[in-house]
């Protein structure tokens, strides 16, 4: 990941997004003297803009699948195509298991040295939920959304959006391999990047006409406000997920074997 230059751009706008979303927050952890604890990432996914910016990260990990070097050509002679396959599979779910690690440190990092360590959501993250009006007065957009803190405790809920984000990401990173190898590199990654940007308008225009499209989209299933309010399942989703990423994943092997997917630079 670190030869690539994606991976610096990825990074660049992590850290970019942490510091916006936080901003508020810190500006009222400093005002009282309380911490934040670190249980933001299941709240930075939990709908509005940060969502589709988390989403637009997630595409971005393995925008550039098949992931091709010069060297590819002398990997492929030692290990075969199939095994060369499965490692891209394994890689990109690796990428994205990292990528949600990633997401935690720099979010930790961006609440130095307004942050205490505890493994509940915190009097500030309380508070903020019950009584969000009291950022108004912090510049910042930061939403702490009241329905997963009161919901769920912040170490389940973060451990359920790193299952969630990281199985997401490893589809849209099976499905990117599979269009970017069978038509054009980056083809794949502008599809799954329009898919994210146009979830919400798609969720706007589905209320307009009466129909629930929300928890019908998976890219809005890493967003916890549905498993808290009944609307999706945790264990459900994560099998549907792994299955779609298994099918796109044999499929991708059975591709690469024929010789239809590019396997060299």
């Amino acid at each position: 990941m670190t030869r690539s230059v994606s991976f610096y751009v990825l990074l660049f706008f992590t850290v970019l997004f942490w510091i916006l979303y936080d901003w508020n927050i810190r500006g009222l952890a400093a005002a009282y003297g309380y911490g934040v604890t670190p249980y933001l990432l299941p709240l930075f996914y939990a709908g509005g803009t940060y969502l589709l910016y988390g989403l637009l990260l997630i595409v971005l990990v393995t925008s550039g699948a098949p992931f091709l070097d010069r060297g590819s050509l002398f990997t492929l002679q030692r290990t075969g195509r199939l095994p060369w396959c499965i490692g891209q599979m394994l890689y990109i779910f690796l990428a994205n298991l990292l990528f949600q690690g990633i997401m935690i440190l720099v979010q930790i990092l961006t609440l130095i040295p307004h942050i205490t360590p505890s493994t509940k959501w915190g009097s500030v993250l309380y508070t903020v939920a019950n009584m969000p009006e009291l950022l108004s007065g912090y510049s910042g957009f930061g939403a702490y959304n009241q329905t997963v803190i009161l919901g769920m405790t912040a170490p389940e809920a973060l451990a359920k959006e790193v299952i969630l984000c990281t199985l997401l990401g490893s589809v849209i990173g099976a499905a990117v391999f599979l269009v970017n190898g069978l038509l054009r590199r980056g083809i794949g990654a502008i599809i799954a990047a329009a898919g994210a940007l146009l979830t919400g308008y798609t969720t706007d225009v589905g209320v307009s006409l009466g129909w629930s499209l929300d928890e019908k989209l998976p890219f809005n299933w890493v967003n916890l406000t549905y498993y808290v309010n009944g609307k999706l399942n945790f264990g459900t989703n994560v099998a549907w997920l792994c299955g779609m990423f298994l099918f796109l994943a044999v499929a991708a092997c059975v591709c690469v074997k024929k010789g239809w997917i590019r396997t060299t630079s």
